[in-house]
């Protein structure tokens, strides 16, 4: 069982989901909704971040104070300043600006998963050269904010709409494995 506390100090435990191994590739404010999103439903996620970042998240944990409420819980969530190669990952989100995607192709090439969604409205044809042996997907997700020093600002309306390129086979059930038991409304485009 993973914990999270907020700040009121209450213990919650999220039963953990062992089937399925998540990356979240970027520590902005839709990667750290995502990881948080996905955690609280017990799936088993981690998130690779870069920089003070990184130290922040593991000593203090991951907290995100929602435009919308009054507390700022904080998720003790995996966090990794660098990809295991070895560890099984079943799907990484990328979830960089575009020009950070050119960053990373050795990061994609070296990890072992098969599925790569790319979150966001920004990847560029050319960045995607490196993936041709993936099933690569396409989401975008409905959340908003900043990123302060020691935590996230931010509006999640936990929606997010994903799919694949036109011609590609269903991913609809690796979706539904994905987000089942979230709190996300789910809307699949096939194209």
């Amino acid at each position: 069982n993973a914990l999270f506390i907020d700040i009121n100090c209450s213990v919650q435990f999220a039963k953990v989901d062992l089937t399925m191994k998540i990356l979240v590739l970027g520590a902005g404010v839709l990667g750290c909704n995502l990881t948080r999103n996905l955690f609280r439903a017990g799936k088993d996620v981690t998130l690779l971040t870069r920089g003070k970042w990184t130290g922040e998240i593991q000593k203090n944990g991951l907290r995100i104070k929602d435009k919308f409420s009054p507390r700022m819980p904080v998720t003790r969530i995996s966090v990794v300043a660098e990809q295991n190669s070895k560890r099984a990952i079943d799907v990484t989100f990328v979830v960089l600006r575009y020009m950070q995607i050119d960053s990373i192709p050795d990061v994609l090439r070296s990890n072992p998963t098969q599925n790569i969604i790319f979150v966001g409205n920004n990847v560029l044809q050319e960045q995607l050269r490196f993936t041709a042996e993936k099933n690569v997907l396409f989401a975008f997700a409905l959340s908003a904010g900043h990123r302060e020093s020691d935590h996230v600002a931010s509006i999640d309306l936990k929606k997010i709409t994903i799919g694949q390129l036109r011609g590609a086979p269903s991913n609809e059930p690796l979706i539904g494995q994905i987000f089942d038991g979230t709190k996300y409304r789910v809307v699949y485009e096939p194209n």
